[in-house]
């Protein structure tokens, strides 16, 4: 599976992008499953457990969880929070992306590691498919809306997915119309030591 960008390059640019559209994404739903299928096959996880799972949203169903979780933030926060802030985010969500990753972790496969290595592997899936997405020329965020009121009932009920399955993160993307916004650095000499 041919990238668009050197990794190193793709791990540079990942940014949190907020500024997306849905219109003209750089690339198909297809090539997107084939990413995130590249991701979930190739990530590390402990000793092969395998227990990341996905579900890709797009169209529709994507607008469909982003209305689940604005009706729900708005009825579970105190007005105050959800009329500034909050409101912009879920609308924005629901309105100016094109997609959803949406990260889960099978509880009964990680069961063993929940406590130990399972949150690591969870992280590098979703990494690594920020990263594939952002070479392909996709603006993303990864966001984590799983707490709201009624979404859990949207995954199983809607969705007809396992209760098993442990919401971890919703990495949302669509066509970016605007860079991220400059990113500053502290010096590496703060943050790297090497001995030989």
């Amino acid at each position: 599976m041919a990238a668009s960008k050197p990794l190193l390059d793709a791990m540079k640019d990942r940014r949190s992008i907020y500024a997306t559209s849905p219109e003209n994404p750089p690339t198909t739903i297809a090539r997107v499953e084939e990413i995130v299928t590249h991701v979930i096959k190739h990530s590390p996880s402990p000793f092969n457990y395998q227990f990341a799972r996905s579900v890709i949203l797009s169209g529709e169903a994507h607008k469909k969880f982003w209305s689940v979780v604005y009706d729900g933030v708005e009825k579970a926060v105190p007005a105050a929070a959800w009329e500034g802030h909050l409101q912009n985010f879920c609308k924005m969500f629901r309105d100016t992306t094109w997609g959803t990753v949406m990260w889960f972790e099978d509880g009964e496969t990680a069961s063993f590691f929940a406590e130990s290595w399972s949150d690591q592997s969870s992280g590098m899936h979703q990494i690594n498919a920020w990263m594939a997405l952002e070479a392909e020329g996709f603006g993303a965020t990864l966001q984590h809306f799983h707490w709201v009121p009624d979404v859990t009932e949207y995954f199983q009920k809607e969705l007809g997915l396992p209760a098993s399955w442990k919401p971890k993160s919703q990495l949302v993307f669509g066509t970016p119309v605007a860079p991220a916004g400059e990113k500053t650095f502290k010096p590496i000499e703060e943050k790297l030591k090497i001995f030989s």
